[in-house]
């Protein structure tokens, strides 16, 4: 793994928030983010790049190697730091280094979904330094639960965040397209009302949802 850092970067010692997303199943979290990215324009700032994995990453009919990139944008005079992955790593390494970014952050949120016919959106809170963070947005759309399987994210994450003193927050998207909404406008409430326009993911999500009632398909891999 090569990571590559701007100077603007090293120049940052913290940031207000950090948004976590890796490659989920439906990959409605990673959806979620690259729409953020692309209509607030951040700045790219860090890369971690796999070019020794025996993998390739197709995107518009480009072959690359797999990612994180790691975005910065001021918000409201607010630090966010964008963390987006088109591979999740199994290596432990990976995470130690990720750890070293995510300490940053006064406020973690990693971004999840589950899939259920009927159900909520459901948020985690751990939190081991007082904070001005305004929870009630996601008070309002998200239940509260104490119990959850987090798969892809090693333990040690959040138990050096509990040294450190890190905040973390967990947030479970539905990814059936009757609880959208409440999700959308839950991102756009942590950016500041960016008026994030995600009516692309809105249309792909019920695209997916009939073909997968007709039994049309496909998967390659």
């Amino acid at each position: 793994m090569k990571f590559i850092k701007s100077k603007e970067f090293g120049r940052i010692r913290n940031f207000d928030f950090i948004l976590v997303s890796f490659p989920t199943k439906h990959n409605l979290t990673n959806l979620l983010l690259a729409t953020v990215i692309d209509e607030i324009k951040p700045k790219l700032i860090g890369r971690m790049l796999f070019k020794d994995l025996p993998i390739t990453i197709i995107a518009n009919k480009e072959f690359l190697a797999p990612s994180i990139d790691l975005y910065y944008k001021k918000i409201k005079n607010k630090k966010y730091l964008f963390v987006i992955g088109n591979y999740k790593p199994k290596n432990i390494e990976f995470y130690k280094k990720m750890y070293g970014v995510l300490k940053k952050g006064k406020e973690i949120i990693f971004l999840n979904e589950f899939t259920r016919k009927k159900g909520d959106l459901f948020y985690l809170r751990k939190e081991h330094r007082k904070s001005k963070f305004d929870l009630e947005s996601i008070k309002r759309k998200f239940k509260e639960i104490n119990n959850a399987v987090i798969r892809g994210v090693p333990s040690f994450i959040f138990e050096k965040a509990k040294k450190d003193k890190l905040n973390i927050t967990l947030l479970f998207f539905n990814t059936n397209s009757e609880y959208l909404d409440d999700g959308f406008d839950a991102i756009d409430d942590l950016l500041g009302n960016s008026n994030i326009n995600f009516e692309k993911i809105e249309e792909l999500i019920k695209i997916k949802e009939e073909e997968k009632k007709i039994n049309k398909v496909n998967y390659i891999g």
